[in-house]
């Protein structure tokens, strides 16, 4: 009994050799792993896009999206939960904050943008009368 209390006491050792594949279905460090990279990808068409109604506010419904669409274009790619994605802005709540600041982008922004897109695809896709 002792020799258990003082297994379950020590405190685990992080091994960081470890690989892990991020393309696992069941796996919560992979799915960090995942919603990473998908933020990084976000945030990097951010940085190159020039039009402002093609920037992405970070939220947890526009980033589920953007996994999606991920996933739709490339069935090897995997989709992302919400609780993991609720999990990262939460970590990552001052990293998000700054690239909002630095496009001057607001929790509205998704949603006047896509008005805006739609706009414009109907004033350039107008039929021409002969």
């Amino acid at each position: 009994m002792l020799r258990l209390a003082e297994s379950t006491t020590k405190v685990r050792e992080i091994d960081v050799d470890v690989v892990v594949n991020k393309n696992a279905r069941n796996s919560s460090k992979a799915a960090d792993l995942r919603i990473i990279e998908i933020v990084d990808e976000m945030m990097l068409e951010n940085d190159t896009e020039e039009k402002r109604y093609n920037l992405r506010f970070l939220s947890q419904k526009a980033i589920f999206d953007y996994a999606r669409e991920r996933k739709d274009d490339d069935s090897n790619k995997l989709a992302l939960s919400i609780p993991v994605i609720t999990r990262y802005l939460d970590n990552h709540q001052a990293e998000i904050k700054q690239h909002h600041s630095k496009h001057n982008l607001n929790e509205n922004h998704n949603r006047v943008a896509h008005y805006e897109r739609l706009k414009i695809s109907n004033t350039t896709n107008k039929p021409t009368e002969v």
